[in-house]
C-alpha cells in the first residue's frame, strides 16, 4: 500500500526504522495483485517470519541479502545468502529457527560433499530437498 515496513529480530513490525538500514532486499515474484489480498501482499506474519529468520540466519554465521516471494504464493519465501549460490525455500506456516536449523545441516552437508544446489527446500520438517 505504498508504505515501508521494518521488522527487528523478534518479528515485530513497525513503520518507523530505529536500527541500521536493512541489508535484506524483498523481491514480490508472486503476481498476486493488492486487490486479491485484501490491500497488501506483504503481511504483518510474512515480515515477522522473515525478521526471525534473519536473525536465526545471522546468530549461524550467514548474512540473508534476498528474500523473493515465489510466484504464485504468499505463504512461502526463497531466501539467498550473501556468498551462498544456492538459495533456500522456506514456509511461514513453519517455525523459522527449525527451518534454519534444517537449512544449515543440508548447507554444510552439500559444502563438505561439493554438491553446488540451485536450492534446498526445508519447508517440511527433518526433511530437507535439494536440487
Amino acid at each position: 500500500n505504498g508504505k515501508q515496513y521494518y521488522v527487528d529480530a523478534s518479528g515485530v513490525v513497525f513503520e518507523k526504522n530505529y536500527y541500521e538500514t536493512p541489508t535484506v532486499q524483498i523481491v514480490d515474484e508472486s503476481g498476486i495483485t493488492p486487490d486479491q489480498q485484501g490491500g497488501a501482499v506483504v503481511g504483518t506474519h510474512l515480515l515477522g517470519f522473515l525478521g526471525k529468520v534473519v536473525a536465526q540466519a545471522k546468530g549461524r554465521g550467514y548474512t540473508p541479502v534476498k528474500a523473493v516471494l515465489p510466484e504464485g504464493t504468499t505463504r512461502q519465501v526463497d531466501v539467498s545468502f550473501d556468498g551462498i549460490p544456492t538459495r533456500v525455500k522456506f514456509s511461514i506456516d513453519r517455525g523459522a529457527g527449525e527451518q534454519m536449523e534444517d537449512a544449515d545441516r543440508a548447507m554444510k552437508h552439500l559444502q563438505s560433499r561439493g554438491v553446488a544446489a540451485q536450492y534446498i527446500d526445508v519447508r517440511v520438517s527433518g526433511r530437507a530437498a535439494y536440487k
